[in-house]
Parts: C-alpha cells; structure tokens; sequence
C-alpha cells in the first residue's frame, strides 16, 4: 500500500454479528504509519473465542476502551470518503 492511497481518505468499516459497526482510519492498521497492531482474533489464550465473540473479534489493544473492538465480525470494507471537511480557524494567542 502506497502513501498517496492512504493519504487520500479512505476507511475501513467493521461490523459484527449484532449490528454494531466500528471505524478505523485506513494508516491506522498500516504498520507505516501506526504503532499498534489490530487484530483479527480466532482464539484466546490458544482457546477458540468464546460463543459470544466467535468466530472473529478485532481488537486494538491500545485503546483506553474497547469502544471500536467487533465481536462476532461478519464484515471488514474499505471505503473512500468523498466529503470535504474544511475546518473553522482558531484565533491563538
């Protein structure tokens, strides 16, 4: 994966088995640019994921909460973002 592809907005959205759906800025999971590891995980402890997170869970380990960690994942898609967000100047003293 190049720079200018990564550079130009693009996501990936992750969602799980009961509706809840995740975002992760594309650098995010590029070792280039991020220093975590995200993780598509299939076992614990060298177990199978309990019933309640099989048969995938992703995980980022380095956040605080596990606010963008998908039990149960049915799906990973990769999508640009279109919008052009311009933000307001703030005055420093």
């Amino acid at each position: 994966m190049s720079f200018p592809l990564l550079a130009t907005g693009w996501l990936v959205l992750m969602g799980g088995a009961d509706g809840y759906q995740a975002v992760c800025a594309l650098p995010e999971i590029d070792s280039a640019f991020a220093v975590q590891t995200i993780l598509l995980a299939d076992q614990l402890d060298g177990q199978p994921l309990p019933a309640k997170n099989a048969p995938y869970q992703l995980v980022v380990p380095l956040e605080k909460q596990p606010v963008r960690w998908v039990r149960q994942l049915t799906g990973l898609r990769v999508v640009k973002v279109y919008e052009s967000v311009t933000l307001p100047r703030i005055a420093l003293p």
